[in-house]
C-alpha cells in the first residue's frame, strides 16, 4: 500500500464530503481527506499531513472544476482556517452540510433521517463575535487552518463590518476579541481587557430578541448570526410544546436566551430553572429574568440534585451532552426533550444514546448559521417512547 509523504502530489477524483468540511479521496488504495474540493472535482492534491490510516491534503489546481465551484470571495480564504467553503455557493454549501448531517446519522445513529438545511440569509459580514490573534510583529489576523501561524488580515469576510480586524500596531497582545450586539453597541477586548479605543461603550451590550431585552456580558456566549436567536427560539418554542404549568429546565442556558420564553410559555403558575457552569452567564439570566431559578455549576452534578421536569432544554457544547448527562434526563422522565447542536456526529451519538435510554427522535431541523463554512446547527425534539 502506498505510503504519502507531505509535499507529495497527485491528481484524484474527489468523493463525498465527510464531516469536518473535508471531501474525501482514495489514491493507490489510501484515504486522504482534501480542503478546498468540491465532491466529483478532479484536481491536483498537495499532501500536508500524514498519519497511520489516512494522509490530509489542499487542492493546489483543478482540473475539472465542479459547477458549484465559485471565485471565494475573500481573498485569504486558502490560508486563514476561519473559512473552508468560500469557494462553492451557498446552496451546494448547505446540500454538503445536509449530507454530512444524513451520513452521521446513518453511520453513528443508525437511522435514516431526512433533513433540509435552512438558509438563514446574509452569508457575508454575518459574524457577530470575532476573536482575532496577533503575531509577533503586532499585526492582527486570524490562525491558519490546523496551525498556530497567524494570517494577517485587513478585512474578514464573514465579520460584521463593525468588528474588521483592527488597524494599527498591537504589540505585547496575543489576542483580540470583538462583539457587536443587535443594537450597535460594539465592545473590544485586548488579552481579555476592555480597550475604550475599540469600544463604544464600556459593561454590558443589549441583545433584542422577539422585542425582549438581554443584558449580557459581552465576552459570553451568545448566538453569532444575527438571525440565529430569534430562528431558534422559534424552532424551539414549537418543538417543546410546553405548557402552563411545566416544569422547564434549560441546561447549558447561558444568558437565558431559551430560558426566558420558556418563562413565558409555562406562566405563573411553572417553573423554570436554568444550569450552566459559567458563572458571569447564569448572573445575567438571573438578573435579566428574576423569576428564573438560574444554577452555577456542571450540569450533569446539577441535574443529579432535581427530582422532576415536565420539558427539558439542553444546548451543550460541540462535544455534545454525553451518555451520563442523558442518563439523568432520563431519570427524570420529562414528556418532551429539545436538544440545540452544532456538530452533527456528537448529535447523533447522543440519539443512539438516548433511544437506549426510551427517548424517540421526532423532530430533526438544521439551519446554515454559519455560512462560508462547515458548520451547521441542528435542533431535534426526543419523546418518551
Amino acid at each position: 500500500m502506498t505510503i504519502f509523504t507531505v509535499g507529495e502530489k497527485f491528481e484524484v477524483e474527489l468523493g463525498p464530503v465527510a464531516h469536518g468540511g473535508h471531501v474525501v479521496a482514495r489514491h493507490e488504495g489510501r484515504v486522504i481527506f482534501v480542503r478546498h474540493g468540491i465532491p466529483g472535482e478532479i484536481v491536483i492534491v498537495e499532501v500536508t499531513g500524514v498519519s497511520k490510516n489516512f494522509a490530509r491534503g489542499d487542492v493546489i489546481e483543478v482540473l475539472v472544476p465542479s459547477e458549484h465551484r465559485v471565485e471565494p470571495p475573500c481573498r485569504f480564504a486558502k490560508e486563514c482556517g476561519g473559512c473552508d467553503f468560500q469557494h462553492i455557493d451557498v446552496a451546494q454549501q448547505r446540500n454538503m452540510k445536509k449530507a454530512v448531517i444524513i451520513e452521521q446519522f446513518a453511520r453513528l445513529a443508525k437511522r435514516d433521517v431526512e433533513v433540509e438545511v435552512i438558509d438563514l440569509g446574509q452569508h457575508t459580514g454575518w459574524r457577530t463575535r470575532m476573536r482575532y490573534a496577533v503575531d509577533g510583529e503586532g499585526h492582527v489576523g486570524l490562525r491558519g487552518a490546523k496551525s498556530h501561524d497567524v494570517v494577517r488580515l485587513d478585512k474578514c469576510v464573514i465579520a460584521h463590518e463593525s468588528i474588521q480586524p483592527p488597524r494599527g500596531n498591537f504589540s505585547h497582545t496575543s489576542e483580540i476579541e470583538m462583539a457587536i450586539s443587535s443594537e450597535g453597541e460594539v465592545r473590544g477586548f485586548r488579552d481579555g481587557r476592555l480597550d475604550d479605543d475599540l469600544s463604544n461603550g464600556s459593561s454590558s451590550i443589549t441583545e433584542m430578541v422577539h422585542g425582549t431585552r438581554f443584558n449580557i456580558d459581552p465576552k459570553g456566549f451568545w448566538q453569532v448570526h444575527p438571525r440565529a436567536a430569534s430562528m431558534f427560539v422559534n424552532t424551539l418554542l414549537e418543538f417543546a410544546q410546553m405548557k402552563p404549568g411545566d416544569h422547564v429546565l434549560d441546561l447549558y442556558g447561558g444568558a437565558g436566551l431559551f430560558a426566558a420564553f420558556a418563562l413565558e410559555e409555562v406562566g405563573p403558575g411553572g417553573r423554570v430553572e436554568l444550569v450552566d457552569s459559567t458563572a458571569t452567564s447564569v448572573r445575567d439570566a438571573a438578573r435579566n429574568f428574576p423569576a428564573l431559578k438560574a444554577h452555577v455549576g456542571e450540569v450533569l452534578r446539577v441535574l443529579r440534585s432535581l427530582k422532576r421536569a415536565d420539558v427539558i432544554l439542553l444546548d451543550p457544547p460541540r462535544t455534545g451532552a454525553g451518555r451520563p448527562v442523558l442518563e439523568q434526563i432520563a431519570k427524570l422522565k420529562p414528556r418532551r426533550v429539545v436538544y440545540v447542536a452544532c456538530d452533527p456526529a456528537s448529535l447523533a451519538r447522543d440519539v443512539a444514546t438516548f433511544a437506549e435510554l426510551g427517548y424517540e427522535l421526532a423532530e430533526l431541523r438544521a439551519f446554515d448559521a454559519f455560512p462560508m463554512t462547515h458548520h451547521v446547527e441542528q435542533i431535534a425534539a426526543f419523546t418518551l417512547a
